[in-house]
């Protein structure tokens, strides 16, 4: 049986050193024709941030300027058997090398063709 795990990491405005701003807005700030009834609240968020924040998904177009995007690339990509690599005794700001992620890769039982690969840099 295959086991399903949620990897959301929450983000809030401020606890991140990357922009991610939100701005909570009356509905009809963005559409004046917005119907609802008297007294209802309705409200929508104009939200500012970065792609490379928290929980997310590296592609080719990240680093190659015509590699895949997101986008472009099938769901089936991201199913798989998932490999867990530690880099939390890192600290903040410092490039992860090469020689780095081997020994994680190690410690985690190797990198297959196929796997997935997960990495938790917090």
């Amino acid at each position: 049986m295959k086991t399903l795990i949620d990897l959301t990491h929450f983000i809030r405005p401020g606890a991140s050193q990357r922009k991610f701003l939100t701005e909570t807005i009356g509905a009809d700030t963005v559409n004046h024709n917005v119907v609802r009834d008297k007294n209802q609240w309705y409200i929508m968020t104009n939200i500012q941030m970065v792609s490379h924040i928290a929980t997310h998904i590296e592609v080719p177009y990240h680093l190659f300027p015509n590699g895949k995007d997101l986008a472009s690339m099938p769901i089936e990509t991201f199913c798989g058997q998932a490999v867990l690599l530690d880099f939390t005794s890192i600290q903040t700001r410092i490039g992860i090398t090469r020689n780095t992620a081997i020994q994680a890769a190690k410690k985690a039982g190797g990198i297959h063709p196929g796997d997935i690969v997960l990495c938790n840099c917090l």
